[in-house]
């Protein structure tokens, strides 16, 4: 009787990802919205690096170490943003359970980014306007906020962008758990 039910259930998930027809474009709004966040990305990174250099020569107390620690910051970020695209265009899985195991993989990236980025920001408080703050400690802090906040906003826009875009299958609330002697389905409110 068990088994006939396991099977039953299974046969069902099986079915409710079969008739997810629209994966396949799930997954083209996958990879477009990647490119985009990656373009982004390179986009102000570029400008903050370019600018951050060109203002650094020109600027002097703590303005001159925003500017450069924005430079600096932003070309760990350009490395990350053309990695990104280089991943974006080169060839990719395109089967369903790639499709969903990296739609989990980049909600789960963005979130915990979204986590540093309010730590940076944090740390960035702390340094500018701790009460000795220095010009370097003001203007290191100064840029951590700026950059902070933009990557607060990048990540969090991917992770909405990404979790609005998970296929809903009807079986997110329920859990199975077979034992030696029981078989069980959860449904979670």
């Amino acid at each position: 009787m068990h088994i006939r039910i396991l099977v039953l259930l299974l046969f069902s998930f099986g079915v409710a990802f079969g008739q997810d027809s629209s994966w396949t474009d799930r997954l083209a709004y996958q990879q477009k919205a990647n490119r985009i966040g990656m373009i982004s990305l390179v986009g102000w990174s570029t400008t903050n690096l370019v600018g951050g250099l060109f203002y650094r020569s020109r600027t002097q107390g703590s303005t001159l170490y925003f500017h450069e620690m924005n430079a600096m910051w932003n070309t760990v970020n350009l490395g990350i943003g053309i990695a990104g695209l280089v991943q974006q265009y080169s060839k990719q899985s395109t089967d369903h359970s790639s499709f969903l195991k990296s739609q989990r993989k980049y909600e789960r990236v963005f979130l915990i980014n979204s986590g540093l980025d309010l730590i940076y920001m944090g740390i960035g408080s702390a340094m500018a306007f701790s009460s000795g703050a220095n010009n370097r400690s003001r203007g290191y802090g100064q840029s951590l906020i700026l950059q902070g906040g933009y990557l607060l906003v990048f990540d969090g826009l991917m992770y909405f962008i990404h979790r609005n875009n998970r296929p809903v299958t009807g079986f997110e609330n329920v859990s199975l758990s077979l034992g030696l002697n029981q078989f069980q389905v959860v449904y979670r409110l």
